[in-house]
């Protein structure tokens, strides 16, 4: 009987113990060693000017940013009356105190040859599952104006 209550005694504090140890220390430093892994995530778009005329360039970088380990590269749609050229990608990755970042930049060039305004349409990417999008980028095509041929000649003539 003595050693039956011995032999519970030391199971109930075993017991009491390994709770402490794995309720009370292991699982807290868990959630410190390994957060939660939901990734900040920031997608964005912007222009180097939003008014041109026909046949001049504007220049369009497409940025990713994030703490994951890859981000995917955003596709541009194809767009009426404007020529795109992909100018690269550059992607910056950085370890610090155990934390990753992730930036992937695209430069794209756009060419207008339309006399028309319009608009980059909002570009999407899926990271881990969500999809993330930017906003849509309007584009003011002014048209070259000619003067008629002469008309200064003639203002000229006039002063004489």
């Amino acid at each position: 009987m003595v050693v039956q209550s011995l032999i519970r005694d030391c199971l109930a504090q075993r017991t009491f113990w390994f709770r402490f140890i794995f309720l009370g220390l292991f699982v807290p430093c868990s959630l410190l060693v390994f957060p939660n892994r939901v990734a900040a995530v920031t997608f964005s778009a912007e222009v180097d000017r939003s008014r041109l005329s026909p046949g001049d360039q504007l220049t369009l970088k497409v940025t990713l940013e994030g703490s994951v380990q890859s981000l995917p590269t955003a596709e541009l749609p194809t767009l009426n009356g404007v020529e795109v050229y992909t100018g690269g990608t550059s992607q910056n990755f950085s370890f610090i105190n155990g934390k990753t970042s992730l930036s992937v930049t695209t430069t794209y060039y756009l060419v207008v040859r339309t006399d028309r305004s319009f608009e980059i349409p909002a570009l999407e990417v899926e990271v881990q599952g969500q999809t993330y999008r930017t906003q849509p980028i309007p584009i003011q095509v002014i048209p070259t104006t000619s003067a008629p041929r002469g008309g200064d000649r003639q203002e000229a003539s006039a002063l004489c």
